[in-house]
């Protein structure tokens, strides 16, 4: 049983499949801007979004759906003026669709699916436990506030006091602080912060479909960020940044 259940947590890779849940929140940005602001592949871009909604649902990777749409409608906000109505609508079916089709997949273990949602916020438990994790790290801060425990070690220090075993606290300013310190903490994220900013304020200045899908990624992986821990793995930082870098290369014609 220890083993089938190993393998259902972990199909179809040695990680989580929720991991793989806001790896795809990350990807879906963009097929989702092309169907916004492209004129071509409509379909195939509508099939994408489909299939990747439909993926992260099926998953009951919260921390990724919630933060695909939190960071489209905040990016959507920004842009409405110059983003057809219909493509809009087009995206908000597609995306309907893979969470509706979602509840009617077979689930694996109880932990997956949409229900979960509903389930863990009928017992008030959407946390999922990460407010204790958030609790025992703000305490481990608190003991070495200044400059922090250095950067991985997050996992061998908590499981020696705790009884679970995260890599990180499931969240980037406890990540960033716990790993670094309040000094080396703060001016860490003052730096994602003035990135992101910068990113904003230039889609901002021009909504244009490379900047839309910079601003777009950014936002994913900032609200997943809240909850998660995208900023701790190196692929998922990869993959927004090639993403955000469309903001700076493309050309203001």
């Amino acid at each position: 049983d220890a083993s089938r259940s190993v393998w259902l947590y972990r199909f179809p890779s040695g990680t989580n499949i929720r991991q793989i849940g806001y790896y795809v929140a990350i990807l879906t940005t963009v097929p989702a801007t092309l169907l916004l602001f492209s004129r071509k592949n409509t379909a195939f871009y509508a099939v994408s979004i489909f299939s990747h909604i439909l993926f992260m649902s099926w998953t009951g990777s919260r921390g990724a759906v919630a933060g695909f749409f939190i960071a489209l409608a905040f990016t959507l906000s920004i842009s409405i003026f110059y983003v057809s109505k219909k493509r809009i609508l087009l995206l908000f079916l597609a995306s309907f669709a893979g969470l509706s089709l979602s509840t009617f997949i077979p689930n694996p273990v109880p932990e997956f699916g949409l229900y979960r949602f509903y389930n863990d916020a009928d017992k008030r438990n959407f946390a999922n436990g990460r407010d204790i994790v958030w609790t025992d790290t703000v305490n481990e801060i608190k003991n070495n506030l200044s400059i922090g425990y250095g950067s991985g070690t997050f996992s061998s220090n908590i499981s020696k006091k705790t009884e679970y075993q995260f890599n990180q606290p499931h969240q980037i300013i406890l990540q960033y602080i716990y790993d670094w310190g309040m000094f080396g903490g703060v001016a860490g994220l003052l730096l994602v912060l003035s990135f992101y900013f910068s990113t904003i304020r230039r889609l901002i200045q021009k909504v244009h479909i490379g900047r839309f899908a910079a601003a777009f990624a950014f936002s994913t992986i900032g609200v997943v960020g809240m909850i998660d821990g995208p900023f701790f793995y190196p692929l998922s930082m990869m993959m927004a940044l090639a993403i955000i870098s469309l903001a700076f290369v493309e050309h203001d014609t």
